[in-house]
């Protein structure tokens, strides 16, 4: 019975948190993050103030987890196996693409280059080399994507598979670690 209850208060912090998340996505589509508040969140999410706090200190903290979901899920996209580069690449234009003005609005209105860093520190490769390649990858994509999003580059998210695809893989081919040892 004990654990029956457990269950069904996590299952309960979840759905709250998701629809914490789900009201500041749906509120980030009406006006720039800095205007939202609190009492903004806990109105669409029909929650609880206290609820709210039991998850969150603040909108910054709502904002970040779903920053951090997104990256994950970008990594993610990236680290599959045996997929082409440019095929990865297109799987990250894909998934940007489908909620374009959320991402881009978020990339404008909050830091992202923080969950970059981290993702960066969290490259787990022995070879020192071999990982400070990997981190030139992650960043040289995030310019790419990031200057896409916020309409600094000329370049549209589709366009940029195609683009950064022969790039990446000659900086994480072997013939060029090869080559720089030398």
């Amino acid at each position: 019975m004990r654990d029956s209850a457990l269950k069904s208060e996590y299952r309960n912090a979840r759905k709250s948190r998701a629809a914490i998340r789900r009201a500041m996505i749906d509120l980030l589509r009406e006006k720039d993050f800095y205007e939202i508040t609190i009492s903004d969140l806990i109105e669409r999410a029909d929650i609880a103030r206290s609820t709210f706090y039991a998850h969150f200190r603040d909108t910054y903290e709502v904002v970040n987890q779903i920053l951090a979901g997104a990256v994950e899920e970008i990594i993610s996209l990236i680290g599959q196996s045996g997929e082409s580069t440019a095929g990865k690449l297109e799987e990250v234009s894909a998934f940007l693409s489908h909620d374009r003005d959320l991402y881009s609005r978020l990339i404008l209105e909050v830091d992202i280059r923080g969950f970059l860093s981290q993702a960066k520190r969290e490259i787990n490769i022995e070879d020192r080399e071999k990982a400070a390649r990997a981190r030139a990858a992650i960043a040289l994509i995030a310019d790419f994507y990031i200057d896409s999003l916020s309409g600094k580059s000329p370049f549209a998210l589709n366009e940029i598979p195609s683009l950064l695809a022969p790039i990446i893989e000659s900086l994480l081919s072997e013939e060029a670690a090869s080559a720089s040892a030398e």
